[in-house]
């Protein structure tokens, strides 16, 4: 951006980056890409080898895997949604999401990117806590798969949501199968229209709090959450709260 503010005869592209407009320009930012400003500050001249040298490497892009070695062998599931959208007049689409949905005609290269702490405990017996909105349920499929195949004992609470029923309910036949089997302490889904999702976790957390808060408080339980960071931030909180006294024992353990 400073570049091309430099370059360009619309004094309105400097003053964004001056220290007092630091909230105009995160929304000037927030609506813009960089094809964007070289169509809109065509006076703007900039050479090809300059332009390149201010891009940023494309990172890769993660998925968490949705299957389970012991239930799915050799083969990886992933759970992708495409990402379409319209800002400033314009319709953008995720690189990789729609690369995979739209393009690829051929196999795509894939590497394991590992995280060592983010497994299922060794104990079997132990029970389990799945929070995951949206594509976020991937990892707990193959959690939950893992599970079954392997005979866990454990108690299994998975709390899942996302915008529509009709069109964002996951793994929706494989999920009720698993409420009757491995799952069958979930909270049932909540869908929310266009509310925030903090709904759907203040929701599904004061359930279990009411029904399995005695239980949970004499087990070690293992905490799992997969979201968007600004997710987190605005709305994880796992409460245990006392059925008899719901305005005492309070504790609140905010997940990252």
């Amino acid at each position: 951006l400073k570049c091309i503010a430099e370059r360009s005869a619309d004094p309105a592209l400097r003053q964004l980056l001056e220290p007092a407009a630091a909230t105009q320009l995160k929304s000037f930012v927030s609506q813009r890409e960089i094809a964007d400003l070289l169509v809109e500050h065509s006076s703007a001249k900039i050479s090809a080898i300059e332009f390149v040298s201010h891009l940023k490497k494309l990172a890769p892009r993660l998925y968490s895997i949705a299957s389970s070695p012991a239930a799915h062998g050799n083969s990886a599931h992933l759970t992708i949604s495409i990402v379409r959208y319209e800002t400033n007049s314009r319709k953008r689409k995720g690189v990789c999401s729609t690369f995979l949905a739209d393009r690829a005609r051929q196999k795509v290269g894939t590497f394991v990117h590992r995280s060592p702490h983010f497994r299922l405990p060794v104990d079997h017996t132990k029970p389990v806590i799945m929070v995951g909105p949206g594509t976020g349920i991937a990892p707990f499929r193959g959690f939950l798969y893992e599970r079954e195949a392997v005979g866990a004992v454990g108690r299994n609470w998975l709390f899942f949501g996302d915008q529509k029923e009709s069109t964002d309910f996951l793994y929706q036949d494989e999920l009720f199968r698993f409420k009757k089997t491995v799952c069958s302490h979930a909270s049932a889904p909540l869908f929310h229209g266009i509310s925030p999702r903090r709904f759907m976790f203040s929701s599904g957390c004061w359930k279990m709090q009411l029904n399995y808060g005695p239980g949970l408080k004499k087990a070690p339980t293992s905490t799992y959450v997969a979201m968007r960071k600004e997710w987190r931030k605005m709305s994880m909180l796992l409460c245990i709260r006392s059925p008899s006294r719901p305005d005492r024992n309070l504790r609140k353990r905010p997940r990252r």
